[in-house]
């Protein structure tokens, strides 16, 4: 049976893996917008909102897009750029499947843009791809994108004039470009047919959370 689950950056990342595991994370991505995050998942989104906020103060001015829903947000996005907002958090955007929210964007001419995702980490190699599929998709949409990642300053103090650093991924975000569109439209294709990918199984599939899931019935120590 077709669905119709947007893909999402984790799902287009998990897929560089494992094509099932990115098909597999988007039927659980469905499935988990209808129940009540657990208390762990809680406590992590609370923190990312926390650092997100206090990035959010190194660029005054900014316009929070707060829809309650992908689709309100998306509108509210639209709206703010078509009045002439130069500097957005949380904006929504959507091409061929894929749904994202950058955490920062500042425009520097109608059609050319920043894009900064916050991270709340030190060392930025876990979040190139993260990125790739943002500027995947802006530029899809015609923007010119630079790209960057901004993680906690390990050398910061509490007297520091900011708890941040900016890493320029531009190069790197775009050798990645290529790939993201080949997965996107491999994975995008599985899930829009409900067609679990075929793949061959692996000693790394060992610690896949989806394992049950992919070989039904296996004894405990099998």
């Amino acid at each position: 049976m077709a669905t119709h689950v947007p893909l999402d950056k984790r799902s287009i990342q998990d897929a560089g893996a494992c094509m099932r595991l990115g098909y597999l994370r988007c039927l659980e991505r469905g499935k988990s917008d209808q129940k009540a995050p657990s208390a762990a998942e809680q406590i992590l989104l609370r923190y990312g909102r926390q650092v997100g906020a206090l990035a959010r103060w190194g660029f005054p001015g900014g316009l929070l897009i707060a829809g309650e829903t992908f689709a309100d947000a998306l509108v509210e996005t639209r709206q703010a750029l078509d009045a002439g907002a130069r500097i957005l958090f949380e904006p929504a955007f959507a091409l061929d499947g894929v749904a994202m929210r950058a955490d920062v964007l500042v425009r520097r001419r109608p059609l050319e843009l920043d894009l900064i995702e916050v991270k709340a980490a030190t060392k930025p190699d876990d979040y190139v791809e993260d990125l790739a599929v943002q500027v995947w998709v802006l530029e899809g949409l015609g923007h010119k994108v630079r790209p960057h990642l901004m993680l906690l300053d390990p050398k910061a103090t509490l007297s520091s004039k900011s708890l941040f650093k900016r890493h320029d991924c531009g190069e790197r975000v775009r050798a990645l470009l290529p790939e993201v569109g080949r997965r996107v439209r491999e994975l995008r294709d599985q899930v829009m047919a409900g067609r679990q990918p075929d793949v061959p199984f692996t000693r790394a599939c060992r610690d896949c959370e989806f394992l049950g899931g992919c070989i039904p019935g296996l004894p405990e120590h099998s």
